[in-house]
């Protein structure tokens, strides 16, 4: 999902590759952005990374707007209506193939996110947004205390239950110097899907990198269908010209 995160943990796992991924994203969080946008820009379009056919810097894509659906399974921001459920959400979470922090560590979550949303899959049931957050059992006391692994996928409700239909990001969060929303949209074909955008600053110029991923439904699987820069136009000063 995040392509520079998995050069970094791709040998490693569970609790150890998750340490090692929340000190070194604290050095690199720029470095990691900038490299983001070329990367989503790559694997949307199939050609190497900086020539890829994406709109010049500050001539951005322009954002969906984020759809938001109601259900009897969560509040608006997400928060569980049933408590119970927090554990089957985390269990479904560990079956999954996490290559960018390795699975989640064996502790309850400090935070469990259900936002719902419209039918992905198109097998007739509506479908969620599940956000889970752990806390690192091994980064000592050192570690900034917001700082937490937090793992999103796309869930779908079958016979009262909650199944995956697919892995939408893994990433440490507690970094001021990134921001990322996960958000249900429709694109241009009518067809829903789900957006992430991700952001940071630019350690060289102070300008703000924007890259976006959108995925979709596509031969009963959720792939990336569309990618690339959204970032504003910016001066070598640091200022951001909107």
């Amino acid at each position: 999902m995040w392509a520079p995160a998995r050069h970094l943990a791709v040998t490693r796992t569970g609790g150890r590759a998750a340490m090692d991924y929340a000190r070194t994203m604290r050095r690199v969080a720029s470095t990691v952005a900038l490299a983001l946008v070329g990367a989503l820009a790559q694997s949307a379009t199939g050609a190497p990374t900086g020539h890829a056919a994406r709109p010049p810097h500050g001539k951005a894509t322009r954002r969906a707007t984020p759809l938001h659906f109601e259900c009897a399974d969560a509040l608006d921001d997400g928060t569980l209506v049933d408590g119970s459920q927090v554990a089957s959400l985390a269990k479904v979470t560990r079956t999954l193939t996490w290559t960018e922090l390795g699975p989640p560590p064996e502790l309850p979550p400090r935070d469990v996110r259900l936002f719902c949303g419209p039918d992905v899959d198109g097998d007739g049931e509506r479908d969620a947004i599940v956000r889970l957050n752990f806390d690192n059992p091994e980064t000592g006391q050192s570690a900034i205390d917001a700082e937490q692994l937090s793992y999103t996928w796309l869930a779908s409700k079958r016979g009262g239950g909650w199944h995956a239909l697919g892995r939408l990001t893994a990433d440490v969060t507690g970094d001021r110097d990134i921001e990322q929303s996960v958000a249900f949209v429709r694109r241009a074909s009518g067809q829903y899907a789900i957006e992430i955008e991700r952001s940071s600053y630019a350690s060289e110029t102070g300008c703000r990198i924007t890259g976006y991923e959108v995925f979709a439904w596509r031969a009963g699987a959720l792939v990336t269908v569309e990618a690339g820069d959204r970032s504003p136009a910016c001066a070598p000063c640091g200022c951001d010209n909107h």
